[in-house]
């Protein structure tokens, strides 16, 4: 069973207190990494199609993921489990990031537009968009 990815990475985010980093690749997985040792810690597994981006909550205590299946997930970090799933009706999902306080996610896309959503019951809170 291979430890790192088997294609290419997606994404590559640092946890706040830089103990850990994650990584998120076209082969459906999202990985959390121990910075010192390099060893694999946590593999995040779950997602129907590759993993466009994924990032630790302000707190390390979640990752968010977002992938080509139109699905948002957070995980529990303890754990490795997925606490949330949301579905999404943008065709192209790229990036993702928590709000400080770990309340809110923000999304981006390929349309110029970004999508506030509320981490607790994933519902959308608001929707930008940047084309003039």
């Amino acid at each position: 069973m291979p430890v790192g990815h088997t294609s290419f990475i997606q994404s590559v985010s640092f946890s706040n207190d830089d103990k850990y980093f994650l990584t998120s690749s076209i082969d459906g997985t999202s990985k959390i990494w121990d910075l010192s040792s390099g060893n694999l810690l946590i593999n995040l597994e779950g997602f129907g199609h590759y993993v466009e981006d994924a990032t630790f909550s302000e707190d390390g205590s979640y990752v968010a993921a977002i992938s080509s299946d139109k699905k948002v997930r957070v995980f529990d970090v303890a754990t490795g489990k997925e606490i949330y799933m949301f579905s999404i009706e943008i065709n192209e999902e790229y990036y993702i990031n928590f709000s400080q306080d770990g309340k809110y996610l923000i999304s981006s896309y390929n349309d110029s537009t970004a999508r506030i959503w509320e981490l607790r019951n994933g519902k959308v809170v608001r929707d930008f968009t940047t084309k003039s």
